[in-house]
């Protein structure tokens, strides 16, 4: 990786972090529309949090 992007990812790793924590309120939204227990194709793009969401959230 070249040193521009390792710049980019230290200055905005904090940030990332903090907002990886926190469920999304689009996400909620969604699985509130859903049957309950309904299963969803979760293709694994991101840190982990939202496919953790549905699963905490039965799917």
């Amino acid at each position: 990786m070249d040193e521009a992007t390792l710049q980019f990812y230290r200055g905005h790793a904090a940030s990332y972090a903090g907002w990886a924590k926190a469920p999304s309120t689009r996400l909620l939204d969604f699985l509130a529309l859903l049957p309950s227990g309904g299963a969803i194709l979760e293709l694994g793009c991101g840190a982990g949090n939202h496919a953790a969401v549905m699963l905490a959230e039965g799917f």
